[in-house]
């Protein structure tokens, strides 16, 4: 019985173990975008993957307008169980163009880890214009092709797997048309 109860919370630690590693930065609280810049203000933050192999973990911020213009980029590397914060405001590197804003918070890949998009938060500007043209960056030899029903996957022709798409727009990358 004793022997079994162990077992039980070995297990229990490796599972909670496991899914710590699996999490990546958060963010708690408002992060506001203005035409100028970030308010994270009132927003805290929560250091939780080791993705150095060092007990740290790497990220990167970055700010974009509705072009895709780099507005803002900051990357750093913290110790894990670090919580930095409130964050403060700074000032955009170049001045939005388009709307909408775009902040992405992400967790550099390592130590076995994937790299993870842990948040996101998005602003307008009054007064700038909403870019009106796709600004999808398609790799040539792809192919844009929608499923507005939604559509099974296949792995090679006539070889289905259990995937289904949501329906929407779908770019497939290294296709032709044919």
């Amino acid at each position: 019985m004793v022997r079994r109860v162990f077992i039980v919370m070995t297990l229990v630690f490796v599972v909670i173990i496991g899914i710590g590693i699996a999490q990546a930065a958060t963010v708690s609280g408002p992060v506001v975008l203005t035409c100028t810049g970030i308010d994270g203000s009132a927003a805290t933050g929560l250091i939780d993957r080791d993705n150095t192999g060092t007990g740290q973990e790497s990220y990167t911020i970055s700010v974009v307008d509705g072009a895709g213009t780099e507005l803002y980029n900051y990357s750093a590397t913290l110790l894990v169980s670090a919580t930095p914060g409130p964050f403060g405001s700074t000032n955009y590197t170049t001045p939005p163009q388009y709307n909408p804003i775009t902040l992405t918070l992400t967790s550099h890949a390592g130590n076995g880890l994937p790299e993870a998009i842990t948040f996101t938060a998005q602003g307008t500007c009054d007064g700038l214009p909403w870019l009106a043209a796709c600004t999808l960056n398609i790799p040539e030899g792809s192919v844009v092709g929608e499923a507005p029903l939604g559509a099974s996957v296949y792995s090679s022709p006539g070889e289905a797997t259990n995937i289904t798409l949501n329906p929407g727009t779908y770019i497939v990358v290294g296709q032709d048309e044919s």
